[in-house]
């Protein structure tokens, strides 16, 4: 993956898909501990 190659849609996309795993994550950690108690 060259980072000279980075347009802003990438860069826009990427950090967008980063901010959708950490919601997926928590919410999956949230259910999760849920579960156990």
């Amino acid at each position: 993956m060259g980072a000279k190659n980075l347009t802003a849609t990438d860069t826009m996309r990427m950090r967008r898909m980063m901010s959708l795993t950490s919601v997926y994550w928590s919410v999956n950690a949230y259910n999760t501990s849920l579960l156990i108690v």
